[in-house]
């Protein structure tokens, strides 16, 4: 018998076939800029389906969960995965779900204990190398069986993501403008706000090509790539594993650190750099926190226009930028 909530018959079908036709309840969990994410319960336990239609490079990530669990990191333990639009109508992960909640529904006291445990596990991450900086380059990794980063230099990777993330993010504020921002449900304040964040995209870049021989740094380095609260599991205030692997870069440990504190309000990321024993350079650090808080508009602001319900987005830019 299989009981399947907010489920449509093909993810159904993917499920059967990879867990058989058994006792399966199905319940969507989550939804992303491009991804779904189900439950399924059965009588050998519960698995996490996570769908994807033009991206998701599945398949590199459950190699580096592979690797990870044989560093005895705390990751999912990866069961099928597809990348084959021909086979299938989208692509997919399958793992088996750890226990736990994420640490956002945990007890902000035990937050920073949490935190640097999650800081230790990465410093394994971390010492992971590998050639190349930036986005993991899928096609090589399909001809190759390797890992390397797509772009030659670390700066090279920014400047190009930056650039195809702000070009959208002015596009959007420009139409906004001239429809008099109806539809985008921003306060008068986060209006006034957003446009001073616009209007320093271009000296923000300035300051990323001033600051590219600080940046490329010689050696990269295996990095998660979208770290938050909401990837971190806990039990009973105690870290249970991390999670969603699929954003992983070849670059800087520091980028992470950066990205942490730019999704978690307060002081804690210090406690996820302490864990990680990583050399603080405060220069590096606040160019990173620039660049996350203006690109995190593109998917706030342009993809899924809640930005209205994300103020501390503006206010980081906002406060970066005036540094």
């Amino acid at each position: 018998m299989m009981e399947a909530l907010q489920v449509n018959p093909e993810v159904e079908n993917v499920a059967v076939s990879l867990l058989g036709n058994g006792d399966l309840q199905i319940r969507k969990i989550a939804t992303g800029r491009d991804s779904t994410s189900y439950k399924i319960e059965s009588a050998n336990g519960d698995y996490v389906l996570r769908t994807a239609g033009s991206r998701g490079n599945y398949d590199v990530e459950h190699y580096i969960l592979r690797l990870l669990k044989e560093k005895g990191i705390r990751v999912p333990v990866p069961v099928a995965e597809s990348v084959d639009f021909l086979k299938y109508p989208f692509a997919f992960s399958l793992e088996e779900k750890l226990p736990g909640v994420s640490l956002a529904e945990a007890e902000k006291e035990n937050w920073p204990q949490v935190i640097k445990e999650v800081g230790e596990q990465m410093a394994i991450v971390y010492d992971l190398k590998f050639p190349g900086f930036g986005s993991i380059d899928a096609k090589y990794f399909r001809k190759t069986g390797q890992i390397q980063g797509s772009k030659s230099l670390w700066s090279d990777y920014l400047l190009q993501s930056y650039d195809r993330r702000t070009d959208r993010v002015r596009k959007k504020f420009k139409a906004d403008q001239k429809a008099g921002f109806i539809g985008s449900r921003l306060s008068n304040e986060q209006k006034e706000k957003l446009t001073i964040v616009v209007n320093n995209i271009d000296r923000v870049r300035d300051e990323i090509l001033s600051a590219r021989q600080t940046l490329d740094i010689k050696q990269g380095r295996l990095i998660h790539g979208d770290i938050s609260a909401m990837h971190i599991l806990v039990v009973k205030n105690k870290l249970s594993g991390i999670l969603d692997f699929n954003d992983a870069k070849i670059g800087d440990p520091l980028y992470d650190i950066a990205i942490f504190s730019v999704g978690t309000k307060g002081d804690y990321y210090k406690d996820l750099m302490s864990g990680a024993a990583l050399r603080f350079d405060e220069n590096r650090f606040h160019l990173y926190r620039l660049m996350t808080s203006i690109w995190k508009l593109d998917i706030r602001y342009v993809r899924q226009n809640y930005l209205h319900q994300n103020p501390r987005i503006l206010d980081t830019a906002l406060e970066e930028i005036r540094q």
